[in-house]
């Protein structure tokens, strides 16, 4: 829907029994839960929330009744009604949400990545801006550990994603080989991308060799597409490049994926040959 928010539907099974919805990390899930709490017993014409988080991600589902949301980030605001226990709302950090209509049978969930933290509200709508919404600040890299890997299976089917960056239909078996040969290898290197402790992606250096090294990075969180992220890890690769004492990163895009030859092209990289659909692009390191 928008940079505020991501409706999305929740697997749900069913019989002349009834039905049973499931949310699981790798599926409608992008983080580990740390704490759960629901909102019910709202007194009639009493608006809830009126706050932002600095780090917090949330997903929330109205498991009973209806309620109408506004999110506000920046100039955009959007409102999104809830009214359906098999679809859910993610609302990541720097969003504004306030809660209104809540039906007298109204019983709102909220899944949280983190613990309550008083430090992490943002109590006043006008201190939204200081507390910063895009990448700066926000991105943090760290180990690709299985979980990673869970998530990166999940982010891989997107038919999207792949065609953005030319990747092969995934073979489960394949990729478990891969993972497992990681802490071997000294020719790949790959790290997951953050935003706010959450992982959204992957950024790596591999075919290591004589000085040189391939970029690759994706984001598989569409909703932080177009906010700064891919800058953030071509950063983070450079840095790491020089510490491994590589002095020439190349990489191959896709031709039609223009809007990540920009980048590269802000990046310092000059292009190179074309073959097969992919642009080849090469950066000196200094």
């Amino acid at each position: 829907m928008s940079n505020l928010g991501q409706l999305i539907e929740i697997p749900t099974h069913g019989d002349e029994r009834g039905s049973l919805s499931v949310a699981e990390i790798g599926g409608v899930l992008p983080f580990v839960v740390r704490r759960a709490y629901w909102i019910h017993g709202t007194k009639p014409g009493v608006s809830r929330g009126f706050h932002a988080h600095r780090k917090l991600n949330q997903l929330c589902v109205c498991v009973s009744g209806s309620v109408r949301l506004v999110l506000t980030a920046g100039q955009e605001t959007v409102e999104v009604v809830l009214n359906r226990p098999d679809r859910g709302l993610l609302i990541g950090p720097g969003v504004w949400r306030e809660m209104h209509d809540l039906s007298a049978d109204c019983v709102l969930l909220v899944l949280a990545d983190g613990e309550y933290d008083e430090a992490d509200y943002v109590r006043k709508k006008h201190e939204l801006a200081c507390a910063g919404s895009g990448a700066a600040g926000s991105i943090t890299f760290g180990v690709f550990s299985e979980e990673s890997f869970k998530m990166s299976q999940s982010w891989l089917q997107n038919e999207k994603l792949r065609h953005l960056i030319d990747a092969p239909v995934i073979i489960p078996e394949k990729q478990k080989a891969w993972f497992e040969s990681l802490s071997e290898r000294r020719d790949y290197f790959i790290w997951t991308v953050h935003f706010y402790g959450a992982p959204i992606g992957a950024v790596g250096l591999k075919n290591i060799a004589d000085g040189k090294a391939e970029y690759f990075g994706y984001i598989g969180e569409e909703r932080y597409w177009g906010r700064g992220v891919g800058g953030e890890m071509m950063e983070f690769a450079e840095k790491k490049a020089r510490e491994l004492g590589i002095n020439t990163l190349e990489l191959f895009v896709v031709a039609h994926n223009t809007r990540a030859q920009v980048l590269y092209l802000k990046k310092g990289f000059k292009i190179g040959a074309a073959s097969d659909g992919r642009v080849k692009m090469t950066k000196k390191l200094l």
